[in-house]
């Protein structure tokens, strides 16, 4: 979900190699949320703490993210207008998020931003089926979400967008973790509770189809 033709140099999906592979050549982390250099697509001159120097935050909740969510209940009740002109609103706060953190560094190009916006609109409009528009949607969901990872975990989840992600590298990757194991010191003090038996266990709201399985990779 990057406008860099040739994409970022980062790790695939999957990939659990360690840090020393990489270690040479890095992305850095942007202006946000993490209070790094704005991304310009030069990719020159830049250094680690660089552009605002960290001077970040962690997004807990903000008003793009309720657009998006007010989008998600459009598109369920079939209102393709009102679901257009929230996936709208949603990237305007969410880009105007953004600029709020470049005053310490170069200000992004008005006219890129606008040719962006409508680009993603033109996508929505052009879509031939629910699931096209449910992928532009979500994907612009996603990237308002940088920086927040639960979030976008519970979003798919809860809804099995955006299914335009990478797959996973490994050939056996196991099944989609739908909930975590509860943590061993409740489960050894509470008598009443049990240790999920993997992590395919789907919470109470998630209603989804089970994951698939897949073959050990042993």
């Amino acid at each position: 979900f990057c406008s860099v033709t040739d994409g970022y140099w980062g790790r695939d999906h999957g990939n659990d190699n360690g840090i020393p592979p990489d270690g040479f050549l890095r992305t850095l982390n942007g202006v946000y949320p993490a209070g790094g250099r704005f991304d310009d697509t030069s990719f020159e001159g830049t250094t680690n703490g660089g552009g605002n120097g960290g001077n970040g935050v962690t997004p807990i909740m903000l008003a793009s993210w309720v657009d998006f969510m007010i989008a998600e209940t459009q598109l369920l009740e079939g209102d393709l207008p009102g679901a257009r002109a929230s996936l709208e609103a949603g990237m305007t706060k969410s880009m105007q998020k953004v600029q709020s953190f470049v005053s310490h560094d170069d200000e992004p190009n008005s006219i890129v931003i606008e040719n962006h916006r409508n680009a993603i609109l033109a996508s929505y409009d052009g879509a031939s089926n629910s699931e096209d528009r449910w992928n532009v949607v979500f994907e612009q969901y996603w990237i308002a979400l940088y920086g927040n990872g639960i979030d976008a975990y519970n979003t798919y989840r809860r809804t099995g967008y955006p299914t335009s992600l990478q797959p996973n590298i490994e050939p056996n990757p196991g099944g989609f973790v739908r909930s975590m194991p509860y943590p061993t010191n409740f489960v050894e003090f509470n008598s009443n509770a049990s240790q999920k038996p993997n992590v395919g266990v789907k919470v109470f709201w998630d209603t989804n189809p089970d994951s698939p399985s897949f073959p050990s990779a042993n």
